[in-house]
């Protein structure tokens, strides 16, 4: 095999094949003979061969010696020593022996260990490579380097369809209409079959001579080699030669093969990461679409403000953004211009109540030179600044009636006069409005113009205070405590629990500029990771009162909600009665004490809890279940219909007396039902025992006794 005998100006030799057909010479290390000498340049000639014979070339900046004598370009024959700098190559068409020393290496172990160094020179720049395309090329340059063939093509699967990414020549340019140079017999057999397939001479060959593809390309030499994944191909690599001097061997397929696995794993890598990225920037994209720049909020009023701006945002109707000072009708503004189609225009905010009455014409529409003292220039208008973009008009309720007149011409016309002018000027805006006002009490106190206030008002969008917008102030703080944190390197981290209640309970009668500027204040002066109601100045006296539940009504037992009424109206109520105890409510002796006219004189013994004695309710009865106020209204029902029939069965007058006594159960209910109490109070079931005659053991429930209202006072 022809090769290269360098002997460097130290002394040491060593010998180079000659496999490719273009090799360089230089002191660059991507050379393929690289020469430790600083007087040449980075590539000083290379040999080139044309299928006869070897041809050395010397390229700018460097001097070549051939035989003693200089020259540009030399045909090298057996022998020839070319001087270089302070190296000698010397050219030879057979095998030399190794230096002294040095392993005789045979040829085909010369072409295996080149490949393999370019393999390594080829996984080191495919590394350094971050972007797929830049990849792609860079995997061809260095398999075209190695395989001295003269183009190559890596075609990848794109569902079913075979798509060529990337086409070079020999030279590191990419090839025009590339999908046109390559052959589809040839591809397809090797992505069916999976294995490497080389075609030394493809016009000639027998397999594939009749291949429409082959005749048409008019193909010498091809080799193509599956590019697979878990055994799955996912593409090929394909090279190609068009001159017949160059033909392709199976020590070329093997080279091939060699770098098309390792190429199989960087690819499908850099396909992998090119997915990520773009499935990261369209996250990214849908995020930034679905965000309403800096507002923030997840309440159901705010989600009301959210998709209004999402349905005007496409329009180009003029807007008012109606809130409080402090809402934030400047963000809302800057959200529809950022989703319009106007978001690359400017966007102009002009605050109305800001600039005197008598430069607020001029600031609007503008003026030319010499319309008035100290017009030294002609000056464009904020109309003109905001043409093809947004005007916001801030504090729009301020602006006095004489300019509301000029300013409903400019939007009606869409064209506007400068001061000091005769000729009009078209503009292409768009306007938004905001307002803390009422407008409409202004048109009726007739300093607001009501023509104006419906050209302005085509859509409005309200903007909800911050004390009605819930835990979105909890949020809000939290967003910017971490800015201000990051921004003045603070260790202020969140809040303490009686912070965040003192956020919720406060009024913010500023609003979102209000809590942007305790928080501020807080991250700067705090002096514990959490911040407490004291660092943002929310005393107690400042707080509302604030309960998330509503107060629950006392349902234990008291001594007034656990007596029972007399008979007669104004007579202090009995104490309760307990289970199993023979002095009742009704009457302070047992059954037969009563009959003989005698009280006991022993002391009832008790049977276990009282009466009335119960766990609290947890809720007040607003929060109790359908189905429980359901029974308690179907009770009261049946206990109206037994009401007469019980006052009957009383006997005596119409308050049911027996013999002058009280009133006994149902008897004393029907008396106080009667009698139309301007309020009744609120009432609960109880069972009377059948046989105690409203007088003896009352039973919570079971039995069928009568259906009686207990009376308790609110």
């Amino acid at each position: 095999m022809p090769s290269l005998l360098v002997r460097t100006a130290d002394g040491t030799e060593r010998a180079i094949a000659l496999s490719r057909r273009i090799t360089t010479v230089g002191r660059g290390p991507d050379n393929d003979v690289a020469l430790p000498d600083a007087a040449l340049p980075e590539t000083a000639l290379h040999i080139h061969f044309d299928g006869r014979d070897f041809n050395a070339a010397c390229h700018a900046g460097a001097e070549m010696e051939v035989n003693g004598r200089r020259k540009s370009t030399a045909r090298l024959a057996e022998g020839d020593r070319i001087r270089l700098g302070e190296s000698v190559l010397t050219f030879t068409l057979r095998d030399r022996p190794a230096p002294p020393g040095a392993p005789a290496l045979a040829a085909s172990t010369a072409v295996r260990l080149e490949a393999m160094q370019g393999l390594v020179r080829f996984s080191e720049r495919l590394l350094a490579a971050d972007d797929l395309s830049r990849l792609l090329d860079e995997l061809l340059d260095a398999v075209l380097e190695v395989t001295h063939a003269e183009k190559g093509f890596i075609i990848l699967l794109e569902g079913t369809r075979l798509e060529v990414k990337a086409a070079r020549h020999l030279s590191r340019e990419n090839i025009e209409d590339a999908v046109a140079r390559v052959s589809d017999s040839i591809v397809q057999r090797v992505v069916t079959t999976r294995r490497p397939v080389v075609v030394a001479d493809a016009l000639h060959d027998a397999q594939w001579s009749s291949s429409s593809s082959v005749v048409n390309l008019k193909l010498c030499s091809v080799m193509c080699a599956p590019l697979t994944n878990e055994g799955k191909p996912f593409g090929v690599l394909y090279l190609g030669n068009d001159s017949v001097v160059s033909l392709f061997d199976e020590k070329d397929l093997e080279v091939l093969t060699v770098f098309a696995a390792q190429a199989s794993l960087l690819v499908q890598h850099a396909l992998l990461l090119h997915g990520l990225r773009r499935e990261n920037d369209a996250l990214r994209q849908a995020v930034e679409q679905s965000r309403f720049g800096e507002i923030i909020g997840a309440g159901t009023s705010m989600r009301e403000v959210f998709r209004r701006i999402e349905r005007v945002a496409a329009t180009d109707v003029s807007v008012l953004v109606i809130g409080e000072t402090g809402t934030g009708k400047e963000l809302v503004a800057r959200e529809i211009h950022r989703r319009s189609p106007r978001a690359q225009g400017p966007f102009v905010a002009v605050n109305c109540g800001a600039i005197p009455e008598s430069l607020l014409e001029s600031e609007l529409f503008g003026h030319v030179r010499g319309a008035f003292t100290g017009a030294v220039a002609t000056r464009d208008g904020k109309f003109q600044a905001a043409s093809g973009g947004t005007l916001f008009l801030d504090e729009v309720g301020d602006m006095p009636l004489a300019l509301q007149v000029k300013l409903l011409r400019a939007l009606q016309e869409r064209a506007v006069t400068k001061v000091g002018d005769t000729r009009p000027e078209p503009v292409d805006i768009r306007v938004v409005a905001a307002t803390h006002q009422v407008l409409e009490d202004l048109i009726r106190q007739e300093r607001f113009r009501e023509d104006l206030y419906y050209r302005l008002n085509v859509i409005s969008i309200p903007l909800p205070p911050l004390r009605d917008r819930g835990d979105d102030v909890v949020v809000m703080a939290r967003f910017f405590l971490q800015r201000y944190a990051r921004e003045f390197g603070s260790h202020a981290r969140g809040f303490t629990p009686p912070a965040v209640l003192a956020l919720r309970k406060y009024a913010w009668p500023g609003n979102i500029r209000e809590l942007e500027n305790r928080v501020k204040k807080a991250v700067v002066l705090a002096e514990r990771p959490l911040v407490s109601p004291e660092d943002l100045d929310l005393g107690p006296e400042s707080l509302a009162r604030c309960s998330p539940w509503p107060r629950r009504r006392r349902s234990s037992r008291s001594a007034t909600s656990t007596r029972c009424w007399s008979g007669t109206r104004g007579t202090a109520p009995r104490p309760r009665r307990t289970w199993g105890s023979t002095r009742g409510p009704c009457s302070g002796t047992s059954r037969s004490s009563r009959r003989s006219g005698a009280a006991s004189s022993r002391r009832p013994r008790r049977r276990g809890r009282t009466r009335d004695r119960r766990r609290p309710e947890p809720f007040p009865r607003a929060h109790r279940s359908r189905a429980r106020r359901g029974r308690a209204r179907g009770a009261r029902r049946r206990v109206r219909r037994r009401l007469p029939a019980a006052a009957a069965a009383g006997g005596g007058g119409p308050d049911g007396r027996r013999d002058g006594r009280a009133p006994a159960g149902r008897h004393r209910i029907g008396r106080a039902l009667r009698l139309g109490r301007p309020r009744l109070p609120q009432l609960h079931e109880r069972r009377l025992h059948p046989r105690s005659g409203g007088r003896g053991r009352q039973h919570r429930r079971g039995g069928r006794g009568a259906l009686v209202r207990r009376l308790q006072p609110r």
